[in-house]
């Protein structure tokens, strides 16, 4: 069982995640409203992957990434962000923080049921964070 923790504050966006994700008996989706809520459900459970709304109020999905990446020193657990569009600058502001993919808007339920999939099937650790690093930069090249 792979337990998934989407950090998302648009109820449209957290529902397009339990429909693409509710089929698979091997996840267990946790959803929260806030990166403040997400810095507390780590204490409670380990996540084997984290998924985070770029736009969050307050606490936003960079600060949210990076503070969760400093409380989980002994978990490197790969992050996904949600991002309106990929740009040099959104892959750079989360480089170092554990991401293994980042999901632009719109999102499509094949696409978040393949991003997970192999995210889950993939990330070994933090040298996948620079080689995932290594194929958006020639993602955005090709743009």
């Amino acid at each position: 069982m792979y337990n998934i923790l989407l950090v998302e504050c648009y109820d449209y966006l957290a529902d397009t995640f339990r429909a693409a994700l509710s089929n698979n008996e091997n996840y267990n989706l946790v959803v929260v409203e806030s990166g403040y809520t997400a810095l507390e459900a780590v204490d409670l459970k380990r996540f084997h992957l984290i998924i985070i709304e770029n736009d969050l109020p307050y606490l936003s999905g960079v600060k949210t990434a990076r503070n969760l990446r400093k409380k989980l020193t002994y978990d490197i657990s790969p992050f996904v962000v949600i991002t309106p569009s990929l740009s040099r600058e959104a892959v750079e502001d989360y480089f170092g923080s554990g991401v293994a993919d980042f999901l632009t808007v719109p999102l499509r339920i094949p696409t978040i049921q393949n991003v997970v999939k192999n995210v889950l099937a993939t990330w070994k650790g933090a040298g996948d964070n620079i080689k995932n690093f290594d194929i958006m930069q020639k993602k955005l090249l090709t743009r």
